[in-house]
């Protein structure tokens, strides 16, 4: 049997036949079902429907029979559920509960939102073991209602997932991030690592990447994991279901690197996924679930897939094969046609002049504005269950637009007028029945805007959902959880009459990943990473103090002019204290030394690439046996360096910029105004070396 739950409320549970599906029962609509488990007593099999809605869980036998009902009095929506035997954990947004027997025994609060939730037990302890992933790129293994463990990811994970019936010293924990990479974890290791003393060791080198270069393959993220043995050989398989559409099959023989075995692309993000046996017993199935509602299957016998648009009667097929393929397609253009009649019946509602629908119907759109951190972009997502028609991008802020590939709209720009606080209007016009589009962002740093989408589907009567993503003046940094003391800090020390809530909330409109809950303890503490040039940022901030470090002088400067005009709009004086490192300028610059010389040098190839072309096609009795052996070379490797190059297209442009801005507030900390040098700056940099640079920085400073 398959459950299925979705946003309108509805439970059904169906099965599939050799005559078509059965529906076995399927609830009336309701609140939005924002998780769904099964779950049974220990020992015996996993036949209880839960499912959670708004703050309650109810239960369902498999026949649809109501047997359990919860208000776990959670002043925020579910966002994810467990049930293991008694136990039940249901999570909000920065809390998780604990049940056992429909008692509530704890809770633990944590300080940012949390992503997904799984649990464990194994076969030689007596508890289970809740392991919750949060937006700050940790996973956190809990015991007693504490957390126990907080494993240092760096990403942010999307979803947990742990194997069934893992018990013995095998068992691993699998995780994917936002970035599309898979990681896992040993689970006993962090049994045997608190045992029953409940000690917390900080080691965050207990987890490890599995299929990390599946990552650099897509820009989307990992929305769905599961286990399951598709080819029989005893070792379960992992089925990975991503935001791109793509459903993926990897082998998990111990020992070996996981190698891809089944790939297939749905063209919509996967927003569940299940192995197990569907329609019959002897073959194993993938049962995946769509954004816009699509529940299909995947089969894993061979023999069904091949000559499928071949005659049925030539195909070699049984007589139950051939009657069931029959079937199938009869049941697709039914589908097909009803969906067909559906859409021409609402059209002509809303074109009716007498009688028709007035309403303007709802918009649901999943968007997303996540940071790239292997070409420091964001990748802006916008996905609905309908036809887009077109998107149309606004901002008050430079930005950088990129096309993405898989993308097959088409993008026109529009002149901007600056001085009218508008500097980027794109429209892409989406091809027919797209309902996703990607888009590369590439922001600037010390710029505070916001970027508006317009996204119009194809819908009547005509309307448009508008959908709002901040840019922060420090959008290129991210969190992490220490850093590197060694290095040269410049300081900034703020003090005032400000609260906690409001440096709180001057802080969160100037970088992200801060979270909205206010900090429990009395001194919060953060730390940031720039995905761009690796310089790094502690925010040390209380009630009516502030103190930021950082080995970038531009990080401070930016952070102490969005301060001091945020508190200016509350008409409240700031004490600022800014201690600069002079030292710190120079190790940001040969930090900094190795990407631009590599930027520059596939510059140069690039236009001795062209050059050479150039001269190929000028001169009909040129080849190119008559190049030298190193132009051969630069010519064969053409395509690796175009790519290379495409991978980062504004990476000269970003680089040179930053640099022009560690120059300006290196010298506006002097009380030097260099603005006017700029130009000379860019001379510089044209005849770029190192050694150049830095006494250019010298001699103006002297």
């Amino acid at each position: 049997m398959v459950a299925v739950a979705d946003h309108e409320g509805v439970l059904q549970v169906f099965s599939v036949k050799k005559d078509g599906i059965q529906h076995v029962f399927k609830t009336p609509p309701g609140p939005k079902i924002t998780s769904l488990d099964i779950g049974g007593h220990e020992g015996s099999s996993k036949d209880k429907i839960f499912v959670a809605m708004n703050n309650e869980v109810h239960g369902f036998t498999r026949r649809g029979k109501p047997f359990f009902d919860i208000n776990t009095n959670l002043t925020e929506p579910i966002r994810c559920m467990k049930v293991h035997g008694k136990h039940l954990y249901v999570c909000g947004k920065y809390i998780c509960n604990h049940y056992e027997s429909s008692l509530d025994v704890g809770y633990t609060v944590y300080e940012d939102e949390i992503v997904d939730l799984t649990c464990v037990k194994f076969k030689k302890s007596r508890q289970v073991i809740p392991i919750t992933a949060s937006k700050d790129g940790t996973i956190s293994v809990i015991k007693d209602n504490n957390v126990r463990q907080k494993v240092d990811i760096s990403v942010q994970p999307t979803v947990l997932h742990v194997p069934p019936h893992s018990a013995d010293e095998s068992s691993y924990l699998f995780f994917g991030t936002s970035d599309g990479r898979i990681g896992r974890m040993n689970l006993l290791r962090y049994v045997q690592m608190f045992g029953d003393s409940g000690s917390d060791t900080g080691n965050n080198s207990l987890f490890e990447w599995v299929l990390k270069d599946v990552g650099k393959q897509r820009k989307d993220g990992i929305l769905c994991l599961d286990t399951y043995d598709l080819t029989g050989d005893g070792v379960p398989d992992l089925l990975v279901g991503c935001q791109d559409g793509t459903i993926e099959v990897f082998s998990m023989e111990e020992g070996e690197e996981f190698n891809r075995r089944f790939s297939y692309a749905c063209n919509e993000s996967v927003t569940s996924i299940q192995g197990g046996m569907v329609g019959s017993t002897e073959t194993s199935e993938i049962v995946a679930a769509t954004v816009s509602g699509w529940v299909f299957g995947l089969t894993s016998d061979v023999g069904k897939q091949e000559n499928l648009d071949q005659d049925a009667q030539h195909s070699g097929f049984s007589r139950e094969a051939r009657q069931k393929i029959f079937h199938l397609r009869s049941e697709i253009a039914d589908l097909e046609q009803k969906v067909t009649r559906e859409r021409e019946k609402y059209l002509a509602s809303t074109e009716d002049e007498i009688g028709g629908l007035s309403a303007i119907p709802y918009i649901h759109v999943n968007h997303d504005m996540t940071m790239n951190k292997g070409n420091s972009s964001y990748i802006l997502t916008l996905e609905t269950q309908v036809p887009l028609d077109s998107v149309l991008l606004q901002s008050n802020v430079p930005l950088d637009l990129q096309d993405v590939e898989k993308n097959s709209a088409v993008v026109s720009y529009s002149k901007c007028d600056p001085a009218s606080d508008n500097h980027l209007l794109a429209s892409y016009r989406c091809q027919v029945n797209a309902r996703k589009l990607l888009v590369e962002i590439y922001t600037k740093e010390g710029l505070a805007g916001t970027l508006q989408a317009y996204v119009t589907p194809q819908l009547q009567p005509k309307c448009c959902r508008v959908l709002q993503f901040p840019i922060r003046p420090l959008s290129l940094h991210t969190r992490c959880q220490s850093v590197d003391d060694s290095r040269s800090q410049n300081t900034l020390l703020l003090m005032g009459a400000f609260s906690m809530a409001e440096i709180h909330s001057w802080i969160q409109g100037c970088l992200p990943d801060i979270p909205e809950k206010l900090p429990t303890e009395r001194e919060a503490n953060y730390f940031f990473q720039s995905t761009f040039i690796d310089t790094q940022l502690q925010c040390k901030y209380s009630k009516g103090k502030a103190e930021f470090k950082s080995d970038n002088i531009t990080t401070i400067s930016i952070l102490r002019d969005y301060i001091s005009k945020e508190a200016t709009k509350k008409n409240m004086t700031l004490e600022i204290i800014c201690d600069i490192n002079e030292n710190s300028a120079n190790e940001l610059l040969e930090r900094i030394n190795p990407m631009l010389t590599a930027c520059l040098s596939l510059k140069r190839k690039l236009l001795m690439i062209d050059a050479l072309h150039e001269i190929l096609d000028h001169n009909p009795e040129s080849n190119m046996d008559m190049l030298e052996t190193e132009y051969k070379e630069l010519l064969q490797e053409e395509n690796e360096i175009r790519n290379e190059m495409n991978n980062y297209p504004f990476l000269l442009k970003r680089i040179h910029g930053m640099i022009t801005d560690l120059f300006i507030d290196v010298h506006k900390f002097k009380g030097v105004n260099v603005k006017g040098k700029i130009q000379q700056l860019m001379e510089v940099l044209d005849e770029y070396s190192l050694d150049k640079l830095k006494n250019y920085f010298n001699q103006v400073q002297g």
